[in-house]
């Protein structure tokens, strides 16, 4: 998947503008092979145990859409728990979360390649990330 391309092959629509994707294990392993299908790279794991983690924990978080889009990618990207695909990972899950409750993120490649870089360094926190995804997304339905 490339930055500005929808990801509906990846989920099922819910309705006009939204996307729904069932935050579970399995449904989390579709999007990583998706994701690795469309920009290269070799399925695995350095730590399943951690990305089951940040999928159950995900799963049961009572928050809004942003919390837990920027929850998903510093997790993600911080905690490294994939063989490859660890930033595109997060960025699209991240993506999939905001889309399903109607938001649509404005990426700009370079900016978001420079910024994921800064989050998967741990130079970003969990509520900067929010606020990032905040200020370039907008409300489709």
């Amino acid at each position: 998947m490339r930055l500005g391309e929808d990801i509906t092959e990846h989920s099922v629509a819910k309705g006009p503008g939204q996307l729904s994707m069932e935050i579970n294990w399995e449904g989390v392993l579709r999007l990583y092979r998706a994701v690795l299908r469309e920009s290269g790279g070799e399925f695995g794991f350095v730590s399943e145990g951690t990305m089951r983690y940040i999928v159950d924990t995900l799963d049961h978080m009572e928050a809004d859409a942003f919390a837990k889009a920027a929850f998903a990618i510093h997790e993600i990207a911080t905690k490294h728990p994939l063989a490859n695909g660890n930033k595109r990972l997060a960025l699209a899950l991240g993506d999939v979360l905001l889309r399903s409750e109607g938001y649509k993120v404005v990426w700009r490649l370079d900016e978001t390649v420079k910024f994921m870089l800064r989050v998967a360094r741990g130079e970003v926190s969990k509520r900067e990330i929010e606020d990032w995804l905040r200020a370039r997304s907008k409300k489709t339905l």
